[in-house]
């Protein structure tokens, strides 16, 4: 499947920016049409849906919920980062042998067993382990992912691909951020959790329709 011209732009000095955006529109539909790099997209869509909603969320009902104060609240957040960044250390190691594709499926099935448990916690220890789990599950995703997305398209391609990616990961961290905020104020904390939860499941049913090419 060739790019539509946008890798190949010619370097001339009628080169408009509209021609440009034009030809950056037709590159991005391509990846669409094509269900291979779709369903990477909508990876991205699912992983960022996950976290955003958590992540925003979180420090306000530690708030409501135990009465947690700011550095009681960073703290959460450092030990949720510490077992976040152990984690990606080796996600790659595991991710390479055991493959990126499996790794995505499992750790998003486990969030999909983790999160609805969160909102429900009572105790600190519960709540800590909670809150490392889901960072652990989180991060042990993301490092395979990231190498994924980069086998689904030539080399050549690779650019305007991660920057569809990263596109469509902060358009949907912004949509529910503000979906949550409406979860949060009507339903509570516990709302959150099946949201996230909601779209690791989808990031598992996705992931498993992926070929993952060092799997083939």
């Amino acid at each position: 499947h060739a790019l539509p011209a946008l890798a190949q732009a010619p370097q001339t000095e009628d080169w408009s920016f509209a021609r440009l955006i034009t030809q950056q529109t037709k590159a991005y539909a391509h990846y669409w049409r094509m269900p291979v790099t779709r369903r990477g997209l909508l990876l991205a869509l699912a992983f960022a849906a996950t976290a955003s909603g958590l992540l925003t969320y979180l420090g306000a009902w530690l708030n409501a919920a135990f009465g947690m104060t700011a550095p009681q609240i960073g703290l959460v957040f450092l030990v949720t980062g510490l077992a976040s960044t152990i984690t990606a250390f080796s996600g790659g190691w595991w991710s390479d042998r055991f493959g990126k594709r499996r790794l995505i499926v499992i750790s998003s099935g486990l969030l999909v067993a983790v999160l609805p448990g969160l909102a429900h916690v009572t105790t600190m220890v519960q709540l800590y382990l909670a809150c490392a789990a889901g960072g652990v599950f989180l991060a042990l995703r993301e490092g395979p992912f990231q190498a994924l997305l980069t086998e689904l398209v030539p080399a050549q391609q690779r650019g305007a691909y991660l920057a569809l990616r990263n596109f469509t990961s902060q358009i949907t961290i912004a949509a529910s951020a503000a979906a949550c905020g409406f979860l949060y104020e009507h339903f509570g904390f516990r709302a959150i959790c099946y949201f996230a939860a909601g779209f690791s499941l989808l990031a598992m049913f996705v992931a498993a329709r992926i070929t993952d090419p060092a799997e083939a």
